[in-house]
């Protein structure tokens, strides 16, 4: 049982890389049915669904959702390295709600940008966290050059999703700068690339930053017959024991 959860996770991850929504879902309901099934020897695993359906949730726009359930997973992690994929993705997720982090959130984000070396394959998205630590500050000669780092990593570990919000992230600054011609060229890649993947936050961020917000409904809608409706994740989740017993008490 252990194998097979290890293989069907690592499909789950291969899934969301090539945006396919609906098949990582239906894997990630097995999962949860295999901790279900065997508790005794699955149950260290548990957190591992919920960072999986937290990724779901967010990548569908459910930030709310996905806020509850990775604190879940952050609050049933048995290990570190658990944990800090929690606080990792609860930093990405306040980076997708487009704000700038502050208080608790702030802190986490200098606690995860220290957490992860350069070898780990989560190193871009703590890099692309460290980013937004650099704009609050004001110092965008360093986000700039993060950013840059975190685009490069993020290529060559072939991690889409997160390239996608860093080139978002770099049209942000290059915007700031003034620089209208390379941020239009950027933000041009982000929605390429968020398509590809289908990743509806940066998807509606490069369509608003580039004056395209009034094809929003019929991109959405599009979205919505390649992935499912917005709200299938989120009632998935509800659906699940596993999930709907820990989010219950959260």
């Amino acid at each position: 049982q252990l194998l097979t959860f290890l293989v069907v996770e690592s499909e789950v991850v291969s899934l969301l890389t090539r945006g396919m929504i609906r098949e990582a879902m239906k894997c990630v309901l097995r999962l949860a049915s295999l901790v279900d099934g065997s508790p005794d020897h699955l149950g260290p695993l548990e957190p591992s669904v919920h960072l999986l359906l937290g990724s779901l949730s967010t990548i569908c726009g459910n930030f709310e959702s996905a806020e509850r359930i990775l604190n879940v997973a952050m609050a049933t992690a048995s290990d570190d390295r658990s944990r800090d994929l929690s606080k990792l993705q609860l930093c990405l997720l306040e980076l997708e709600r487009g704000g700038q982090p502050a208080g608790d959130a702030a802190d986490r984000v200098e606690e995860v940008r220290s957490t992860f070396a350069e070898r780990d394959s989560a190193y871009p998205a703590a890099l692309l966290c460290d980013v937004t630590l650099s704009e609050r500050r004001g110092d965008t000669a360093s986000a700039k050059r993060k950013v840059q780092e975190v685009i490069k990593t993020a290529n060559e570990k072939g991690d889409r999703q997160v390239l996608a919000l860093g080139l978002m992230e770099y049209a942000r600054i290059l915007m700031r700068e003034g620089d209208t011609t390379l941020s239009k060229q950027v933000v041009d890649s982000a929605k390429g690339m968020a398509t590809h993947v289908k990743h509806l936050p940066t998807l509606i961020s490069a369509l608003r930053v580039s004056d395209q917000g009034g094809i929003l409904p019929a991109v959405l809608d599009k979205w919505d017959a390649m992935v499912g409706e917005r709200g299938e994740v989120q009632r998935w989740v509800e659906a699940l024991p596993i999930a709907r017993d820990r989010l219950a008490t959260s």
